[in-house]
C-alpha cells in the first residue's frame, strides 16, 4: 500500500440529525458548514466570516456570550467601505450604522447558538497574527490597510490555551451540553515561507492536543493529517497548491462522518444523497415531458423526507419548474 490511511477513533457521542451545531474558524469550517447545510442539518458556520486565528475566535465567541458592546474603534472606512478588523472583510458595509447592525445580527444568531448547540466544531488556521500598533490589539483582519499599522507576531501556546479556559467556562454557564471538536486547518498559509507555515501549524496541533487531553468535552478531529498524510499529494490540492480541492473536501467529509455520525443519521444523508441529486440535475429541455415527469416524481420522493427535516426550500424550487 503507498499510501498511510488515518482511521480516526469513532466518538462515543454522535452528532444527531436534530441537533444544532455552531462552526468556527478557517475554511475546514466552511467546507464542514456547507455540507452540513446540504444535509438539513441545524448549523451555524463562521457568523463573521472566516477567523484564522484562535485569540480572535475566542474574542468573538466570548463577545457573543457576555453580550460585550461592539467596539466602535476598530471600525475603519477604506474607499469608501466600513469594515471591522474583528470580522472578515465579507462583513462591510457603505454606512457605519449598517455595518453596526450586520454585526450586531451576526453576534445574535452567535449567542443563540452557543446557548442550544450540541456541537462546536472550531477549525485553526493558523498562529501568526497581526496586532495595531495604535489599537495594541490583535486584529482578525488587515483588511488590506498598509502593513506599516500593523506589528506581526506569532501566538504562543499558552495565550491560546488561555483564551480557550475562558471561553469554555463562560460557555458552561449558559450550555452544559455543548462538545467541542477541534481541528488544524490543511489550507497552508505560505505567504511567510513554507517554514513559518510549518511552525504555525505545529503550535495549533499542540494545542489541539492539550485542549482534548485537558477537558473531557473536547475532542480533536485531524483534517490535517488527513490532508499531509493519508492524500499526501498536489492532485488534492486547488491550483493554487494551497486550498485543498473539491476531492479531498469530499473524502475528510466522509471521514468525518464516519467518526461521529449515529447510524441514523448515516442512513439519512445516504437517502438525502438522491434528493441532492435530483436538485441539481440541469436539463437541455426543461420542458419536456420527461423532465416534468422527474420533477413530479422527485416531490413524491421529498415527500418522504417531510417528518424528519423542512423540505420546503426544496419543494418550493421543485414547484417552480412545473409547468
Amino acid at each position: 500500500m503507498f499510501r498511510t490511511p488515518i482511521i480516526p477513533g469513532k466518538s462515543d457521542n454522535k452528532i444527531k440529525l436534530n441537533q444544532s451545531l455552531l462552526l468556527m474558524g478557517s475554511c475546514f469550517s466552511e467546507h464542514i458548514g456547507k455540507k452540513l447545510e446540504q444535509n438539513k442539518f441545524n448549523s451555524l458556520c463562521n457568523p463573521f466570516g472566516i477567523i484564522y486565528n484562535p485569540i480572535s475566535i475566542f474574542k468573538l465567541l466570548g463577545q457573543a456570550l457576555e453580550q460585550r458592546p461592539i467596539d466602535r474603534s476598530f471600525i475603519i472606512k477604506n474607499q469608501g467601505i466600513y469594515r471591522h478588523y474583528d470580522l472578515h472583510s465579507d462583513i462591510s458595509a457603505l454606512s457605519e450604522d449598517d455595518l453596526i447592525s450586520q454585526m450586531n445580527q451576526a453576534f445574535k444568531s452567535c449567542e443563540y447558538y452557543l446557548q442550544k448547540s450540541e456541537w462546536i466544531l472550531i477549525t485553526f488556521g493558523t498562529a501568526i497574527v497581526y496586532r495595531h500598533r495604535k489599537l495594541k490589539e490583535i486584529v482578525s483582519n488587515c483588511h488590506k490597510i498598509p502593513a506599516r499599522e500593523f506589528e506581526k507576531e506569532r501566538l504562543k501556546p499558552d495565550e491560546i490555551l488561555t483564551a480557550f479556559q475562558t471561553f469554555y467556562d463562560n460557555l458552561l454557564k449558559i450550555n452544559k451540553r455543548f462538545n467541542i471538536i477541534v481541528t488544524v486547518s490543511p489550507v497552508r498559509h505560505l505567504k511567510d515561507s513554507l517554514e513559518v507555515n510549518s511552525v504555525s501549524k505545529s503550535i495549533l496541533r499542540y494545542v489541539c492536543s492539550n485542549l482534548s487531553e485537558a477537558f473531557s468535552k473536547v475532542q480533536y478531529f485531524p483534517s490535517y493529517e488527513i490532508m499531509i498524510d493519508d492524500l499526501r499529494d498536489y492532485r488534492f490540492y486547488e491550483a493554487d497548491m494551497l486550498h485543498i480541492n473539491a476531492q479531498a473536501i469530499e473524502y475528510i467529509w466522509e471521514t468525518f462522518q464516519q467518526s461521529y455520525f449515529d447510524e441514523e443519521t448515516l442512513n439519512f444523508i445516504k437517502n438525502w444523497r438522491k434528493i441532492i441529486n435530483a436538485l441539481q440535475h440541469r436539463p437541455f429541455y426543461p420542458d419536456s415531458e420527461e423532465h416534468q415527469q422527474f420533477i413530479r416524481n422527485t416531490i413524491q420522493q421529498l415527500f418522504v423526507f417531510s417528518s424528519t427535516v423542512d423540505i420546503t426550500r426544496e419543494l418550493e424550487f421543485l414547484e417552480r419548474q412545473l409547468k
